[in-house]
């Protein structure tokens, strides 16, 4: 049962008000030449382009992918005058100057702000606050200014500029209607550029997550556990869960429950799904979270994850693609016992067709299904049937020899320390506990670059503080090593939470990790 993590956004949790937008402005330009570049009055249309290199937005104090929330020009001399509408446009491009000639075309641009043209009424920054923010990736950012009017203004506002050198703005305008002037598809390359500020969103996302079991048995209620972290804002969330036959694809439950932000702890509970009377098989169970993103958008997240439903008393089968003879490694006996098995078959071709199983992941991963990973799946009316059928597809054929060959000399064991994150002394970061699950201590690994302020906390599902592991203000740099000791805890669900403050730098760093107990 594999999870699938939609882009769409997030939701859920507890204590005292707090605030969260943090945002870095980043300046490019500081030249005192001035003219009425980026929103020229002096004419009744105009469209110009503007490009800040990934070098220089990095250079201003910022490097790789981001949410930008707004865009401000310096306005030099202001002039209480307005015409027409102003549209902004916005785009990640690969090159790094622009010539003379054809714009480059809105179809690979963003629209972030419409509407009437603005006056401006003093002189310093004027800010823009997008409709929507836009997501820079971390390259070169192009800006594309259309202003539309019917009439022009003299004198006219103006904007401090400076020299550039490749060119890196490009501009027409006349006294013509703005389509006239998207027609002639011709600019001037120019070596001033307007001076910008962009402003950054830089809070760290919150993350979702949700897990069901990966079988329940009729009749009976679905646990699905849910969870959030480092939640933006101070809101209601909504979360819907969603389950599916996939048989037909009808809905056939749809619970919905809403949760009250208050500040950034961790998030998790569990909801109960009353699935009614509905059919052994497979059901997809999906989770979706509305709120708030670093730049205070209500946006959506979906986790999707599939469940096995069986009969009163069934048992699922758990198959590794490949071991047939279900002995933990995948060898010549394997080839022996699907060959014997399709030979046996001949006397009851009932032997050859089953249940099929299903993996919510398969469309990102087209190898899912001969995965090595356990994937439960429904019994077949021979014992052995749901292991032959290595593929998952329901039939048992020569093409199940492909998970052989793919998983060969393959062993089943318990996952390994290799799978966490390493970490080093120049980064905050805290990895994946291990052993994972546990029982009854688990070792946790985290990181600092400097000098700085750590406090980690273990929290149950109820957001409880069951343990503080760490708690000092002066924690050398370099990867430490705690261990979180559950013997008088019960067993469930444990999220650990370390909150980072650099005491030289100021940066602040959190994570979350959840941990299974089992006894």
């Amino acid at each position: 049962m594999k999870k699938v993590l939609l882009p769409l956004a997030l939701t859920v949790f507890l204590l005292m008000p707090f605030t969260s937008q943090a945002q870095v402005t980043v300046q490019i330009g500081t030249g005192t030449y001035t003219w009425y570049m980026p929103f020229n009055y002096y004419w009744w249309s105009t469209i110009n382009e503007s490009l800040y290199t990934g070098t220089e937005i990095a250079s201003g104090g910022w490097s790789g992918p981001a949410k930008i929330a707004a865009l401000s020009w310096d306005v030099a001399s202001a002039v209480n005058y307005s015409n027409g509408t102003l549209e902004i446009w916005m785009g990640n491009v690969p090159f790094t100057s622009l010539s003379s000639g054809p714009y480059y075309p809105d179809a690979n641009l963003t629209m972030v702000w419409s509407g009437p043209a603005r006056t401006f009424t003093s002189t310093g920054w004027s800010e823009f606050e997008l409709d929507q923010p836009f997501q820079y990736d971390g390259t070169n950012l192009y800006i594309k200014v259309k202003k539309a009017g019917t009439a022009y203004s003299y004198p006219y506002t103006t904007f401090n500029m400076t020299a550039q050198n490749p060119y890196r703005f490009k501009y027409r305008y006349s006294d013509v209607p703005i389509s006239t002037i998207e027609a002639y598809n011709y600019g001037y390359a120019y070596t001033y550029r307007p001076n910008i500020r962009i402003k950054i969103c830089n809070e760290q996302p919150s993350a979702v997550d949700m897990s069901v079991p990966e079988y329940v048995n009729l009749p009976g209620t679905i646990p699905v556990t849910y969870f959030l972290q480092r939640p933006l804002g101070e809101f209601t969330a909504d979360v819907n869960i969603r389950l599916t036959d996939l048989n037909d694809n009808t809905v056939v439950a749809l619970p919905e429950f809403t949760l009250d932000i208050y500040d950034a702890s961790p998030r998790t509970g569990v909801k109960y799904i009353d699935p009614g009377n509905i059919q052994p098989g497979w059901y997809l169970v999906e989770i979706t979270y509305t709120t708030l993103d670093e730049c205070s958008e209500y946006v959506d997240y979906t986790v999707v994850e599939s469940i096995l439903i069986l009969n009163p008393g069934d048992v699922p089968c758990i198959v590794n693609p490949g071991d047939c003879t279900q002995d933990l490694i995948v060898n010549y006996a394997d080839k022996r016992a699907l060959h014997n098995y399709i030979h046996d078959a001949n006397l009851n071709p009932d032997w050859l067709y089953g249940p099929a199983r299903y993996r919510s992941d398969f469309a990102n991963n087209p190898l899912a299904y001969i995965e090595w990973t356990p994937q439960a799946a429904s019994p077949w009316k021979t014992p052995d049937g749901c292991h032959m059928d290595t593929d998952g597809n329901g039939m048992v054929n020569n093409f199940d020899n492909i998970a052989i060959r793919v998983n060969w000399m393959r062993t089943a064991q318990p996952p390994t320390k290799e799978n966490n994150i390493e970490l080093t002394a120049e980064t905050f970061g805290m990895s994946q506990n291990y052993p994972n699950p546990f029982n009854p201590s688990t070792s946790l690994e985290y990181s600092v670059p400097e000098e700085s302020s750590v406090d980690l906390q273990v929290y149950n599902t109820s957001g409880e503080v069951v343990a503080s592991l760490v708690s000092s203000d002066a924690v050398a740099a370099g990867v430490h090593n705690v261990t979180f000791d559950a013997a008088n805890l019960p067993s469930g669900t444990y999220i650990a939470v370390v909150r980072m403050t650099g005491n030289e730098s100021g940066l602040n760093f959190t994570e979350t990790v959840k941990m299974n107990l089992t006894k």
